[in-house]
C-alpha cells in the first residue's frame, strides 16, 4: 500500500513536469520555426581558406547529451558515432568538439580532451532567453 502511495505520488510529480516543459516547449516553437525557414532558405557553401597553419582541414563536430539521467544507452551512442566519425575522417582534419551537456563531456573527457572547443552544461532547465542562445 505504501509502495502504491509512493508510485501515486510520483507519477503526479512526473505529469507536473511534463506539462511545465510542453508550456515551454509552445512558446518557443515560433522560434524554431523561424530557424528552420531560414535554414531552408540561405545557401550554405564551404567557406575558402578553411585550413590551419599545418594545411590541415578543420571541422566541427557539435555533440549533444544531457546532464544526468540513467539514459547511457543514449550517450554512449552519441559517443560512439563521434569516435566512428572521427576515425573515417582523413588524417588531414582537425576535429573541434562543442558539447552540450555533461554525460557526453565526461565519456570523452579523457581521450579527447585536446579536441574540445566549447562544452556548455545545465542548457534547458530553466525556459530559454536570448541571452542563453547568445552563449551558444
Amino acid at each position: 500500500k505504501n509502495i502504491q502511495k509512493i508510485t501515486q505520488s510520483m507519477k503526479m510529480v512526473a505529469a507536473a513536469k511534463f506539462s511545465r516543459s510542453e508550456r515551454h516547449l509552445r512558446s518557443a516553437r515560433g522560434y524554431g520555426e523561424g530557424a528552420a525557414d531560414f535554414f531552408e532558405k540561405c545557401e550554405v557553401k564551404t567557406p575558402t581558406g578553411t585550413d590551419d597553419a599545418d594545411g590541415r582541414q578543420k571541422s566541427l563536430a557539435i555533440l549533444m547529451s544531457s546532464d544526468r539521467g540513467l539514459c547511457g544507452g543514449i550517450h554512449s551512442s552519441i559517443c560512439k558515432a563521434f569516435k566512428a566519425d572521427l576515425a573515417e575522417a582523413s588524417a588531414n582534419t582537425d576535429t573541434q568538439l562543442v558539447i552540450i551537456g555533461d554525460k557526453a563531456r565526461l565519456i570523452l573527457h579523457r581521450t579527447f580532451k585536446d579536441k574540445f572547443y566549447m562544452s556548455y552544461n545545465s542548457i534547458g532547465r530553466l525556459p530559454p532567453t536570448f541571452v542563453d542562445a547568445s552563449y551558444i
